[in-house]
């Protein structure tokens, strides 16, 4: 790698050379743009097309890194921060875009679907949402849906004739709202506080593992040492 390589700035020099050429270009045409080496592209990217899926996973990377410097108060001030700073960053290389965001983003299995998944825990990352919530919504199993929806918005943003995009935009809306309620709804640690009281009013059975993720698990106290014996009394 050389010491002057910076990957964002090298992932971005490519989407705007791709625009301009309005095709895909190769590593010796962004060599040439760049100054960067060939053998440094190859070495660091392998092909091109790994290299723009290397620029829509650091798409995300870079909405996590300003939604940690926003650090918005609710889940869904969060939320909404997190998709309109995606949509700001996609229309800044619009053209790059439509060239390749369904291909290579969109695509099911894609990096930046499962860089999305992985983006859940920073977006849930308010105070009112409970614990439970977070670990939940930002679990495999309700992330990958949820990198899904995202998915299929932006797909629906891009496409959207109207001026200034307003069907879409009222769309996703409404669509972080709904995933601000479902991240602060409290029913589930409601439920957890009811079987909690159960438990320790012995209305249900304690079961360990269960007791542990409930309660905590408790430190075993320290057994008591066990006093020195008493010295004998010596003979005379």
């Amino acid at each position: 790698m050389e010491s002057t390589f910076s990957i964002r700035s090298a992932l971005e020099s490519a989407a705007d050379l791709f625009a301009e050429k309005t095709r895909f270009v190769s590593f010796t045409e962004l060599a040439e743009a760049t100054g960067i080496s060939e053998a440094a592209l190859c070495d660091e990217f392998g092909t091109v097309d790994q290299l723009i899926t290397r620029y829509y996973a650091d798409l995300v990377e870079r909405c996590v890194e300003l939604l940690l410097e926003l650090d918005p108060a609710t889940a869904e001030e969060r939320a909404g921060a997190f998709v309109f700073i995606m949509l700001d960053l996609l229309e800044e290389r619009s053209a790059f875009v439509d060239m390749t965001f369904r291909s290579y983003a969109a695509a099911w299995g894609s990096a930046f679907r499962s860089r999305l998944a992985d983006a859940a825990g920073s977006v849930l990352d308010a105070p009112d949402v409970p614990g439970i919530n977070q670990a939940a919504l930002a679990s495999g199993p309700l992330a990958v849906p949820a990198a899904e929806v995202f998915v299929r918005l932006v797909t629906t943003w891009l496409g959207d004739e109207t001026e200034g995009r307003q069907r879409s935009t009222a769309l996703i809306d409404k669509v972080v709202r709904l995933y601000g309620s479902l991240a602060t709804n409290s029913t589930a640690n409601d439920g957890v506080d009811v079987i909690r009281y159960a438990v320790e009013a012995e209305y249900l059975p304690r079961i360990p593992f269960l007791s542990d993720w409930l309660f905590g698990s408790e430190p075993a106290e320290p057994e008591p040492e066990p006093e020195p014996e008493a010295a004998e009394p010596e003979s005379e």
